[in-house]
């Protein structure tokens, strides 16, 4: 099974075909690199001044360690909250999963730095689309997973959501 083809349109058969221990694909774990390397890309394309080297050394790995291993585990403790099943492991393969619309963007990059013209990266249309496609694996793997309603999974990607902003800013500010 193809997930850049299948993972739009039959996400929840995409989801049970990769949490399956004999088809899960160790490229489906490393596309959380490529997230955080195209996020870094965009960063250093936008951003001015002495902070611009720092998006494409500190942020891409600072990234991975958040998708691969923070966001899972408070993803898993949060379901157990809600008498969720799921492993660690399930919840890092869904995450991976959810970095798959991403690829629309770096696509959409790729054509904007090809085409001359204005060096214009934004674009909101898209990055809705991705965000939702995005949000949708992750609720439709992380009810899967942890054997909950939807509405729970909402609540359990939530929670971490506002644990890691939190964070963000405490670090930020």
């Amino acid at each position: 099974m193809n997930p850049f083809r299948e993972i739009w349109f039959n996400t929840g058969n995409c989801i049970d075909y990769f949490l399956i221990k004999g088809n899960q694909r160790s490229y489906v774990d490393e596309l959380v690199w490529i997230q955080a390397l195209f996020f870094g890309v965009i960063l250093f394309l936008t951003v001015e001044g002495p902070l611009k080297f720092f998006f494409l050394i500190v942020y891409p790995p600072s990234v991975v360690l958040v998708l691969r291993f923070l966001f899972p585990w408070i993803l898993f403790k949060t379901g157990m909250l809600m008498n969720g099943r799921g492993t660690k492991d399930e919840l890092r393969m869904i995450v991976s999963l959810s970095c798959i619309p991403t690829s629309l963007s770096i696509i959409y990059l790729l054509v904007a730095i090809l085409i001359p013209g204005e060096e214009f990266y934004t674009y909101g249309g898209i990055d809705l689309l991705v965000w939702i496609f995005s949000l949708r694996i992750l609720i439709v793997g992380v009810a899967k997973i942890q054997k909950i309603s939807y509405v729970f999974a909402l609540m359990n990607i939530c929670v971490p959501s506002i644990l890691v902003t939190i964070l963000y800013l405490v670090l930020r500010y």
